[in-house]
Protein backbone atom coordinates (compact mmCIF):
# COMPACT_ATOMS: atom_id res chain seq x y z
CA UNK A 1 0.00 0.00 0.00
CA UNK A 2 1.15 3.59 -0.78
CA UNK A 3 2.63 5.38 1.95
CA UNK A 4 0.71 8.59 3.28
CA UNK A 5 3.60 10.93 1.32
CA UNK A 6 3.07 9.61 -1.76
CA UNK A 7 -0.94 9.86 -2.12
CA UNK A 8 -0.45 13.31 -0.73
CA UNK A 9 1.70 13.83 -4.29
CA UNK A 10 -0.90 12.70 -6.39
CA UNK A 11 -3.79 14.47 -4.33
CA UNK A 12 -5.64 17.70 -5.59
CA UNK A 13 -4.43 20.88 -4.11
CA UNK A 14 -7.19 21.70 -2.06
CA UNK A 15 -7.99 18.40 -0.05
CA UNK A 16 -12.17 18.19 0.74
CA UNK A 17 -11.84 16.71 4.57
CA UNK A 18 -15.26 15.04 5.54
CA UNK A 19 -14.34 14.67 9.47
CA UNK A 20 -16.93 12.25 11.27
CA UNK A 21 -17.11 11.89 14.89
CA UNK A 22 -19.60 9.41 17.03
CA UNK A 23 -20.65 12.63 18.93
CA UNK A 24 -21.08 16.11 19.34
CA UNK A 25 -18.69 16.39 22.31
CA UNK A 26 -15.74 14.98 20.45
CA UNK A 27 -15.64 17.10 17.04
CA UNK A 28 -16.68 20.34 19.58
CA UNK A 29 -14.15 19.84 22.65
CA UNK A 30 -11.28 18.20 21.54
CA UNK A 31 -11.31 18.19 17.17
CA UNK A 32 -12.22 21.55 16.71
CA UNK A 33 -8.82 23.55 16.63
CA UNK A 34 -7.63 21.25 14.19
CA UNK A 35 -10.87 21.73 11.86
CA UNK A 36 -9.95 25.36 12.08
CA UNK A 37 -6.58 24.85 11.42
CA UNK A 38 -7.21 23.15 8.47
CA UNK A 39 -9.40 25.59 6.75
CA UNK A 40 -6.72 28.32 7.31
CA UNK A 41 -4.59 26.17 5.15
CA UNK A 42 -7.72 26.65 2.69
CA UNK A 43 -8.73 22.96 2.65
CA UNK A 44 -12.31 22.20 2.43
CA UNK A 45 -13.76 20.83 5.65
CA UNK A 46 -17.09 19.32 6.59
CA UNK A 47 -17.63 18.32 10.24
CA UNK A 48 -20.06 15.77 10.77
CA UNK A 49 -21.24 14.27 14.03
CA UNK A 50 -24.49 13.49 15.50
CA UNK A 51 -26.17 16.55 17.77
CA UNK A 52 -24.65 18.99 15.96
CA UNK A 53 -27.14 22.06 17.36
CA UNK A 54 -27.83 25.05 15.23
CA UNK A 55 -25.60 27.44 17.53
CA UNK A 56 -22.35 24.63 16.78
CA UNK A 57 -22.98 25.07 12.74
CA UNK A 58 -22.82 28.72 13.34
CA UNK A 59 -19.65 28.60 14.97
CA UNK A 60 -18.00 26.14 12.74
CA UNK A 61 -19.15 28.47 9.52
CA UNK A 62 -17.61 31.47 11.01
CA UNK A 63 -14.54 29.43 11.04
CA UNK A 64 -14.75 28.38 7.56
CA UNK A 65 -16.02 24.97 8.80
CA UNK A 66 -19.41 23.18 7.11
CA UNK A 67 -21.06 20.80 9.11
CA UNK A 68 -23.91 18.63 9.65
CA UNK A 69 -25.76 16.81 11.85
CA UNK A 70 -26.10 13.02 11.12
CA UNK A 71 -28.43 10.17 11.93
CA UNK A 72 -26.56 6.79 13.38
CA UNK A 73 -27.82 3.95 14.64
CA UNK A 74 -26.61 4.14 18.53
CA UNK A 75 -26.81 0.67 20.11
CA UNK A 76 -29.85 -0.50 18.05
CA UNK A 77 -29.53 -4.23 16.84
CA UNK A 78 -31.56 -3.92 13.78
CA UNK A 79 -28.80 -4.51 10.27
CA UNK A 80 -31.24 -2.62 8.76
CA UNK A 81 -31.06 0.60 10.71
CA UNK A 82 -27.18 0.43 10.31
CA UNK A 83 -27.21 -0.02 6.57
CA UNK A 84 -29.65 2.84 6.25
CA UNK A 85 -27.27 5.02 8.36
CA UNK A 86 -24.44 4.04 6.43
CA UNK A 87 -26.00 4.71 3.02
CA UNK A 88 -27.11 8.28 4.00
CA UNK A 89 -23.56 8.99 5.17
CA UNK A 90 -21.96 8.02 2.11
CA UNK A 91 -24.85 10.16 0.07
CA UNK A 92 -23.79 12.69 2.10
CA UNK A 93 -19.86 12.74 1.34
CA UNK A 94 -20.61 11.89 -1.86
CA UNK A 95 -23.21 14.97 -2.76
CA UNK A 96 -20.39 17.76 -0.96
CA UNK A 97 -17.77 15.36 -3.03
CA UNK A 98 -15.48 14.97 -0.29
CA UNK A 99 -11.96 13.20 -1.36
CA UNK A 100 -10.34 12.42 2.25
CA UNK A 101 -12.57 11.09 5.37
CA UNK A 102 -11.46 11.29 9.35
CA UNK A 103 -13.51 8.89 11.26
CA UNK A 104 -13.54 8.72 14.61
CA UNK A 105 -15.29 6.65 17.76
CA UNK A 106 -15.69 3.28 18.51
CA UNK A 107 -19.18 3.16 18.09
CA UNK A 108 -19.34 4.35 14.16
CA UNK A 109 -15.42 3.55 13.07
CA UNK A 110 -16.82 0.69 11.00
CA UNK A 111 -19.89 2.12 9.84
CA UNK A 112 -18.18 5.30 8.81
CA UNK A 113 -15.08 4.00 7.37
CA UNK A 114 -17.29 2.18 5.24
CA UNK A 115 -19.16 4.32 3.85
CA UNK A 116 -16.41 6.93 2.88
CA UNK A 117 -15.19 4.43 0.88
CA UNK A 118 -18.86 3.61 -0.80
CA UNK A 119 -18.85 7.46 -1.08
CA UNK A 120 -15.88 7.58 -3.36
CA UNK A 121 -12.96 9.15 -0.45
CA UNK A 122 -9.66 8.29 -2.13
CA UNK A 123 -8.01 8.38 1.37
CA UNK A 124 -9.47 7.59 4.87
CA UNK A 125 -7.93 7.22 8.21
CA UNK A 126 -9.50 5.62 11.07
CA UNK A 127 -8.62 7.13 14.72
CA UNK A 128 -8.51 4.28 17.35
CA UNK A 129 -9.28 5.18 20.99
CA UNK A 130 -7.18 2.29 22.14
CA UNK A 131 -5.23 -0.48 21.42
CA UNK A 132 -8.06 -2.64 22.48
CA UNK A 133 -9.62 -1.95 19.35
CA UNK A 134 -7.43 -4.45 17.26
CA UNK A 135 -10.47 -6.49 15.45
CA UNK A 136 -11.70 -2.96 14.82
CA UNK A 137 -8.51 -1.99 12.78
CA UNK A 138 -8.76 -5.32 10.87
CA UNK A 139 -12.27 -4.25 9.59
CA UNK A 140 -11.31 -1.40 8.50
CA UNK A 141 -8.24 -1.81 7.44
CA UNK A 142 -8.89 -2.79 3.62
CA UNK A 143 -10.64 0.73 2.72
CA UNK A 144 -8.26 2.35 5.11
CA UNK A 145 -5.30 4.44 4.28
CA UNK A 146 -3.50 4.64 7.69
CA UNK A 147 -4.39 4.88 11.24
CA UNK A 148 -4.20 7.11 13.69
CA UNK A 149 -3.88 6.41 17.87
CA UNK A 150 -4.04 8.09 20.84
CA UNK A 151 -0.96 6.89 23.07
CA UNK A 152 2.94 6.10 21.38
CA UNK A 153 2.39 3.02 23.36
CA UNK A 154 -0.04 1.98 20.39
CA UNK A 155 2.17 2.91 17.89
CA UNK A 156 5.43 0.65 18.97
CA UNK A 157 2.55 -2.25 19.61
CA UNK A 158 1.44 -1.54 16.02
CA UNK A 159 4.43 -1.52 14.04
CA UNK A 160 5.32 -4.01 11.57
CA UNK A 161 6.59 -6.81 13.16
CA UNK A 162 7.65 -10.58 11.91
CA UNK A 163 5.46 -11.91 14.48
CA UNK A 164 2.06 -10.51 13.70
CA UNK A 165 2.84 -7.49 10.65
CA UNK A 166 0.17 -4.68 10.55
CA UNK A 167 -0.31 -3.83 6.14
CA UNK A 168 -1.40 0.20 7.41
CA UNK A 169 0.75 3.40 8.80
CA UNK A 170 0.08 3.83 12.44
CA UNK A 171 0.99 7.54 13.87
CA UNK A 172 0.49 8.57 17.28
CA UNK A 173 -2.46 11.49 17.33
CA UNK A 174 -3.00 13.06 20.66
CA UNK A 175 -6.97 12.72 21.98
CA UNK A 176 -6.91 16.20 23.04
CA UNK A 177 -4.21 18.73 22.30
CA UNK A 178 -4.77 22.64 23.53
CA UNK A 179 -2.26 25.73 22.10
CA UNK A 180 0.09 26.75 24.71
CA UNK A 181 0.49 29.99 23.03
CA UNK A 182 -2.93 30.83 24.38
CA UNK A 183 -2.48 29.48 27.47
CA UNK A 184 -0.12 29.96 30.55
CA UNK A 185 0.63 28.65 33.82
CA UNK A 186 -1.02 29.91 36.27
CA UNK A 187 -0.35 30.61 39.90
CA UNK A 188 -1.65 28.29 42.43
CA UNK A 189 -4.72 29.61 44.83
CA UNK A 190 -3.29 30.90 48.44
CA UNK A 191 -4.47 27.78 50.54
CA UNK A 192 -5.21 30.33 53.14
CA UNK A 193 -9.02 29.94 52.04
CA UNK A 194 -8.96 25.39 51.66
CA UNK A 195 -7.41 23.26 49.78
CA UNK A 196 -9.67 23.12 46.70
CA UNK A 197 -10.24 19.87 44.34
CA UNK A 198 -12.08 20.41 40.90
CA UNK A 199 -13.93 17.39 39.45
CA UNK A 200 -15.68 16.99 36.39
CA UNK A 201 -19.48 16.75 36.19
CA UNK A 202 -22.06 15.26 33.62
CA UNK A 203 -25.34 13.89 33.36
CA UNK A 204 -24.82 11.72 36.07
CA UNK A 205 -23.48 11.65 39.76
CA UNK A 206 -19.82 11.35 39.30
CA UNK A 207 -17.33 9.10 41.73
CA UNK A 208 -16.20 11.75 43.27
CA UNK A 209 -19.69 13.18 44.60
CA UNK A 210 -19.60 9.87 46.40
CA UNK A 211 -16.07 9.53 47.82
CA UNK A 212 -16.52 12.89 48.95
CA UNK A 213 -18.95 11.80 51.35
CA UNK A 214 -17.33 9.15 52.73
CA UNK A 215 -13.91 11.80 53.15
CA UNK A 216 -13.31 11.74 57.15
CA UNK A 217 -13.07 14.70 59.29
CA UNK A 218 -9.41 15.44 58.23
CA UNK A 219 -10.83 16.54 55.39
CA UNK A 220 -13.04 18.85 56.84
CA UNK A 221 -10.64 22.16 55.83
CA UNK A 222 -10.84 20.86 51.86
CA UNK A 223 -13.15 22.30 49.47
CA UNK A 224 -14.83 20.57 46.95
CA UNK A 225 -16.17 21.63 43.76
CA UNK A 226 -17.96 20.57 40.35
CA UNK A 227 -17.75 21.87 37.37
CA UNK A 228 -21.48 20.49 35.81
CA UNK A 229 -23.59 22.17 33.12
CA UNK A 230 -26.32 22.04 36.10
CA UNK A 231 -26.41 20.81 39.12
CA UNK A 232 -27.46 16.98 39.91
CA UNK A 233 -29.71 15.57 42.64
CA UNK A 234 -26.64 13.37 44.30
CA UNK A 235 -24.77 16.59 43.89
CA UNK A 236 -27.97 18.63 45.76
CA UNK A 237 -27.54 16.51 48.63
CA UNK A 238 -24.16 17.31 49.32
CA UNK A 239 -24.56 21.13 49.51
CA UNK A 240 -22.60 21.30 52.72
CA UNK A 241 -19.27 19.43 51.14
CA UNK A 242 -19.75 19.55 47.13
CA UNK A 243 -20.11 22.89 45.74
CA UNK A 244 -21.53 22.68 41.93
CA UNK A 245 -20.07 25.80 39.26
CA UNK A 246 -21.85 25.48 36.56
CA UNK A 247 -20.12 25.75 33.71
CA UNK A 248 -20.50 25.50 30.09
CA UNK A 249 -18.36 22.91 28.75
CA UNK A 250 -18.47 24.33 25.53
CA UNK A 251 -16.59 27.80 26.70
CA UNK A 252 -13.52 27.22 27.98
CA UNK A 253 -13.18 30.64 29.40
CA UNK A 254 -15.36 28.95 32.34
CA UNK A 255 -13.95 26.15 32.62
CA UNK A 256 -10.61 27.52 32.53
CA UNK A 257 -11.88 30.02 35.34
CA UNK A 258 -12.62 26.99 37.06
CA UNK A 259 -9.07 25.41 37.20
CA UNK A 260 -7.53 28.08 37.65
CA UNK A 261 -9.67 28.34 40.86
CA UNK A 262 -8.11 24.82 42.10
CA UNK A 263 -5.26 23.00 43.54
CA UNK A 264 -6.03 20.34 41.51
CA UNK A 265 -7.90 18.34 39.08
CA UNK A 266 -9.70 15.41 38.97
CA UNK A 267 -10.35 13.21 35.95
CA UNK A 268 -12.31 10.08 36.80
CA UNK A 269 -13.79 9.52 33.63
CA UNK A 270 -13.12 9.37 30.12
CA UNK A 271 -15.37 11.30 28.51
CA UNK A 272 -14.52 14.63 25.83
CA UNK A 273 -15.19 17.01 28.70
CA UNK A 274 -12.91 15.07 31.03
CA UNK A 275 -10.22 14.92 28.17
CA UNK A 276 -10.51 18.46 27.46
CA UNK A 277 -10.26 19.58 31.72
CA UNK A 278 -7.51 17.17 31.54
CA UNK A 279 -4.74 19.34 29.38
CA UNK A 280 -6.42 22.28 30.35
CA UNK A 281 -5.47 21.65 33.64
CA UNK A 282 -1.85 20.55 32.96
CA UNK A 283 -1.16 23.66 30.38
CA UNK A 284 -2.60 25.66 33.27
CA UNK A 285 0.04 24.11 35.61
CA UNK A 286 -2.78 21.82 38.00
CA UNK A 287 -1.50 18.29 39.54
CA UNK A 288 -4.42 15.67 38.20
CA UNK A 289 -5.54 13.31 40.01
CA UNK A 290 -6.99 10.48 37.43
CA UNK A 291 -7.77 7.12 36.89
CA UNK A 292 -5.47 4.61 35.37
CA UNK A 293 -6.51 4.51 31.72
CA UNK A 294 -3.76 3.87 29.09
CA UNK A 295 -4.55 7.50 28.17
CA UNK A 296 -3.96 8.79 31.00
CA UNK A 297 -1.15 6.92 32.32
CA UNK A 298 0.75 8.04 29.22
CA UNK A 299 -0.13 11.62 30.43
CA UNK A 300 0.25 11.72 34.07
CA UNK A 301 4.00 10.41 35.39
CA UNK A 302 2.57 9.09 38.86
CA UNK A 303 4.21 11.30 41.88
CA UNK A 304 5.32 14.20 39.39
CA UNK A 305 2.71 15.70 37.76
CA UNK A 306 -0.15 14.35 39.45
CA UNK A 307 -1.45 10.57 40.76
CA UNK A 308 -2.90 7.80 39.11
CA UNK A 309 -5.60 5.54 41.28
CA UNK A 310 -6.10 2.15 39.36
CA UNK A 311 -10.08 2.56 39.28
CA UNK A 312 -13.02 5.10 39.75
CA UNK A 313 -14.61 3.33 43.04
CA UNK A 314 -15.35 5.97 45.34
CA UNK A 315 -13.85 4.19 48.20
CA UNK A 316 -10.14 4.29 45.98
CA UNK A 317 -11.16 7.81 44.84
CA UNK A 318 -11.48 8.63 48.58
CA UNK A 319 -8.20 6.91 49.97
CA UNK A 320 -6.06 9.32 47.68
CA UNK A 321 -7.70 12.17 48.16
CA UNK A 322 -6.87 11.87 52.20
CA UNK A 323 -3.75 11.21 51.82
CA UNK A 324 -2.87 14.19 49.00
CA UNK A 325 -4.98 16.58 51.16
CA UNK A 326 -2.09 15.80 54.04
CA UNK A 327 0.83 17.30 50.97
CA UNK A 328 0.49 20.60 50.35
CA UNK A 329 3.88 21.07 50.20
CA UNK A 330 4.14 18.62 47.30
CA UNK A 331 1.90 21.07 45.11
CA UNK A 332 4.51 23.93 43.64
CA UNK A 333 6.40 21.24 42.25
CA UNK A 334 4.01 19.52 40.79
CA UNK A 335 2.06 22.31 39.18
CA UNK A 336 5.67 23.10 37.29
CA UNK A 337 5.63 19.56 36.45
CA UNK A 338 2.38 19.56 34.73
CA UNK A 339 2.77 22.92 32.84
CA UNK A 340 6.43 21.19 31.54
CA UNK A 341 4.47 17.88 30.31
CA UNK A 342 1.62 19.91 28.88
CA UNK A 343 4.46 21.74 26.57
CA UNK A 344 6.17 18.60 25.63
CA UNK A 345 3.36 16.21 24.98
CA UNK A 346 -0.03 18.07 24.41
CA UNK A 347 0.68 21.38 22.58
CA UNK A 348 -2.29 21.72 19.44
CA UNK A 349 0.89 22.96 17.31
CA UNK A 350 2.31 18.85 17.52
CA UNK A 351 -0.46 17.22 17.09
CA UNK A 352 -1.92 19.74 13.62
CA UNK A 353 1.84 19.00 12.28
CA UNK A 354 1.11 15.26 12.43
CA UNK A 355 -2.38 15.80 10.73
CA UNK A 356 -1.03 17.84 8.08
CA UNK A 357 1.91 15.18 7.48
CA UNK A 358 -0.07 12.35 7.16
CA UNK A 359 -2.75 13.83 5.08
CA UNK A 360 -0.31 15.82 3.14
CA UNK A 361 -2.18 18.88 4.10
CA UNK A 362 0.19 21.71 2.46
CA UNK A 363 -0.61 25.16 3.47
CA UNK A 364 -2.31 26.74 0.57
CA UNK A 365 -1.36 30.24 2.21
CA UNK A 366 2.13 30.27 1.20
CA UNK A 367 1.49 28.94 -2.67
CA UNK A 368 -0.77 31.97 -2.66
CA UNK A 369 1.91 34.13 -1.44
Amino acid sequence: MSTPRTIATHRAAVTRLGWIAQDRETLMLLRKPLLIETAQRRHKVLALAPGLTPADQLTLLASGIESAAIELPGSSLNPFAALAARRRLAQTLHEWRANTAIVEGETIIELAARAAAQSGCSAIYPILPSLELRPTLQRVQRSATAAFVATANDVRLLAPSSQEPWPLPVHRLAPCAIDLNYLSAEPLPALNAGFVVLGIGGAKSTPLVEAVASLDGRATSARFRLAADRPNANTAALAGRVETIEVDQFDQISLRDAVRAAHIVVIDGETPRHRLALVTALAMGRPVLAIGTALYRETIDAGVNGWLIPDAAPTTLAGTLTAILKRPDLLPGMARAARQKAERSLDHRDAAATLFQVLGLTDLRVQAA
